[in-house]
C-alpha cells in the first residue's frame, strides 16, 4: 500500500495555558475589578498573539477572547463602583452627623422633661420651643439636612418618658434614594440613644405611640 495515499493526522491543538489563565482572571474580574481585570487583559492579548503564531498547534483563542471581554467590561465598571462607594461614604457621614445632632437635642428634651414635664405633657408640644425656653440654642440648625434628604421629621411630644425605648424623634430618610445601598432613618429614643433604623422598624415602633407624631419639615442646609 502506498503510504503517501494514507490521510495525514495533524496533532490536536492544545489549549494555551495563558488563554486559560486569562479566562479565569476574566471570570473573577467583576468581583475583584482591577485586581484580576488587568491580568485578564494582559494574558488574553499575549495568548491570542501566541495562538496566531503557533501554526495551529496552540488553541484556546475563544477563551482568551472571553477573558479580554470580561476584563475590559470589569474595568468599565470601576467608575460605577467608585460612585456607589462615594455615595455610601457620604450617607454614612451624614447619618453620623445627624445622630450627633439628635443627641444634642435630647439633652434639651431630657432637661425639659425633668424640670417642667408632666404626665400628660412630658415634652414641649413644639420641639422648636426648646430654644425660647433656654434648653437649647440651635434646634433649627440641628434639624437641618442636605437638600436631597428633604422630608419631615417625626416628633413624639407625647412619648412615654418612663419607657426608655419609646420614640422621641425620627429623621427623614438619609441616604441615596432608589439605589442598591438605600438609606436609613436616624431615630432618637427616650433614653437618649440614637440609631439608624429602616422605615419598617420605625412603623413597627410607631404603633406603640399613644398619639401620632407631629410632622416637622426638615430645614434645608444652604450649599
Amino acid at each position: 500500500m502506498n503510504s503517501s495515499a494514507l490521510p495525514s493526522h495533524q496533532p490536536r491543538a492544545t489549549s494555551s495555558s495563558l488563554a486559560v489563565a486569562g479566562l479565569v482572571c476574566g471570570i473573577l474580574a467583576p468581583f475583584t475589578l482591577l485586581l484580576t481585570a488587568i491580568p485578564a487583559i494582559i494574558t488574553g492579548h499575549i495568548a491570542r498573539s501566541k495562538i496566531k503564531s503557533s501554526g495551529g498547534t496552540a488553541g484556546g483563542g475563544g477563551m482568551a477572547l472571553a477573558g479580554l471581554i470580561l476584563g475590559y467590561s470589569s474595568i468599565a465598571l470601576v467608575p460605577c463602583f467608585i460612585a456607589i462607594a462615594g455615595l455610601r461614604i457620604r450617607a454614612k457621614a451624614d447619618q453620623t452627623k445627624c445622630m450627633i445632632n439628635v443627641r444634642e437635642i435630647w439633652t434639651g428634651l431630657n432637661e425639659f422633661q425633668t424640670t417642667q414635664g408632666t404626665d400628660t405633657a412630658p415634652y414641649p408640644s413644639d420641639i422648636r420651643q426648646l430654644d425660647s425656653m433656654g434648653f437649647t440654642t440651635n434646634v433649627e440648625e440641628l434639624l437641618s439636612l442636605q437638600p436631597e434628604y428633604a422630608g419631615d421629621w417625626l416628633y413624639f411630644s407625647a412619648a412615654d418618658s418612663e419607657n426608655p425605648s419609646a420614640l422621641l424623634l425620627v429623621s427623614p430618610n438619609i441616604g441615596p434614594k432608589h439605589s442598591p445601598i438605600g438609606g436609613g432613618r436616624v431615630t432618637l429614643t427616650v433614653d437618649g440613644k440614637a440609631a439608624i433604623w429602616t422605615w419598617e422598624q420605625v412603623e413597627k415602633r410607631m404603633k406603640e405611640s399613644p398619639v401620632p407624631p407631629d410632622h416637622i419639615p426638615a430645614p434645608i442646609k444652604e450649599k
